[in-house]
């Protein structure tokens, strides 16, 4: 008789357990499909360490705003060093962020990360991906038929996709940019459409070199275009683990580099009458989206110059857009279903139409009914009180057109290391042997990429 009183009595248990599986999303994950709700809150993480340098904690702040006012849920911020522990000497960033790997793998780490390509929440992101510590969202945008896709910059967007899983989610972007005069372009003896290939680009810096003339005025502005411009693209393939570094677009790219330097340290042992059959440069190179250009336009230019933007081309087209914020999803979270909402929060118009007003942010959102009200707003934070360059309308046209010119999109994250492990040869090529230095390159991604 007692047995067939517990019988009932597990039934009945079961009843009410499917009965109570509810189909709302505020509290319910998908690892807990029976009802019972979540306890553990969304948790975000995003590098506070970067807060004064990046657009990453208003970002989080506006999302997990609007997040728990439209689901009701609760959205803690995962605990992230500040940039006086680490510059300190007390703290290492690097076992923190072998904790935080640990944590992920382990089920106990934040849902979803926020990061940047110059604030990485790991430098090996493609390495951790295939270790299996970030989830394909590919699996929510496939069913999720209300969210539509093509609002957003399909190139762009697919510069996350991973051996066909969408694991990097891009947030913004941005187009690194050529400023010059028209006058000093002409001077030199070329014309825009040199610049607008591959080719045309690297035959031009061949020629200036002829007349020792450097490329940029910047601080070697030049290695930051290379290492987000999709030059390094050919030679290196994350998803099929092999390099190529005998390319000749590859050796011909870091001569380039080299030769910059040659140029210029004969240049600064110059005198400065001596120096006057020196070029200070063609090109002011900017690479931090629309806000480092305006910045760049103020300090460099007057505000009569007749200035031209310039995208710098690549291998494959004519331009290349590179991934600034994005996020990764944990593949160990409990609450993929809220993870999904908050992703669509971070894509969303609502919060996107936000970036250059209330977001500090130098990138553009990558939704492209946004770029309109992004630049607007961006040109209009970045006008000094004496007025500005970005004042006119053809500026802003001419920013749009850039913004939607590239044909090709990257993510500089472990790809720059190329640049990293030649700087020797770049910075004192007189002192360096090339083919040495390329071959110990090679030998580094190889078992970078076997590991």
């Amino acid at each position: 008789m007692k047995r067939i009183l517990s019988l009932i009595l597990l039934a009945a248990i079961l009843v009410l357990s499917f009965g109570c599986s509810g189909s709302g999303r505020n509290n319910i994950s998908e690892a807990d499909n029976r009802g019972i709700k979540t306890l553990k809150p969304l948790v975000v993480y995003y590098p506070r360490y970067a807060e004064d340098y990046s657009s990453l904690g208003s970002i989080y702040r506006t999302a997990a705003q609007i997040f728990s006012e439209t689901y009701g849920k609760e959205v803690e911020l995962y605990p992230s060093p500040s940039w006086e522990d680490i510059t300190s000497g007390q703290f290492s960033l690097e076992e923190y962020k072998d904790k935080l790997m640990a944590e992920i793998i382990s089920g106990n780490g934040p849902d979803i990360f926020l990061a940047s390509s110059s604030w990485s929440v790991f430098w090996d992101i493609y390495k951790k991906i295939d270790a299996g510590a970030f989830f394909d969202l590919n699996k929510y945008l496939e069913k999720d038929i209300e969210f539509d896709f093509n609002l957003l910059e399909n190139t762009v967007m697919d510069a996350g996709l991973y051996k066909e899983g969408r694991y990097i989610i891009p947030l913004s972007y941005q187009v690194p940019l050529l400023l010059v005069t028209q006058e000093k372009l002409t001077e030199s003896g070329f014309i825009k459409n040199d610049v607008y290939t591959y080719d045309g680009f690297m035959s031009m810096w061949e020629k200036l070199h002829l007349k020792n003339m450097l490329l940029s005025t910047g601080d070697q502005g030049w290695a930051s275009l290379a290492g987000c411009c999709g030059w390094l693209e050919e030679s290196i393939d994350f998803e099929n683990k092999t390099t190529d570094f005998d390319m000749p677009s590859f050796r011909r790219m870091i001569e380039l580099m080299a030769n910059e330097t040659r140029i210029g340290n004969k240049k600064n042992q110059m005198n400065n009458q001596q120096s006057t059959m020196f070029n200070e440069g063609l090109f002011y190179c900017s690479v931090n989206g629309i806000g480092g250009w305006i910045n760049s336009i103020n300090e460099e230019f007057e505000l009569n110059d007749n200035i031209l933007l310039l995208s710098v081309p690549n291998a494959f087209g004519s331009a290349t857009a590179y991934v600034d914020d994005y996020c990764l999803v944990s593949q160990t979270s409990a609450n993929k279903d809220e993870v999904w909402d908050f992703v669509k929060i971070l894509l969303s118009e609502e919060l996107q139409s936000k970036w250059g007003e209330t977001i500090v942010s130098l990138s553009a959102p990558v939704r492209s009914d946004c770029i309109d009200s992004y630049i607007n707003a961006t040109a209009k934070r970045f006008v000094s009180e004496e007025g500005s360059y970005t004042d006119n309308d053809g500026f802003k046209d001419e920013a749009k057109n850039i913004y939607l010119s590239y044909d090709n999109a990257v993510i500089p994250e472990t790809k720059g290391n190329i640049l990293y492990a030649l700087r020797d040869y770049i910075y004192e090529p007189d002192k360096n042997d090339f083919d040495k230095l390329k071959a110990e390159t090679v030998n580094y991604f190889k078992i970078y990429l076997s590991e």
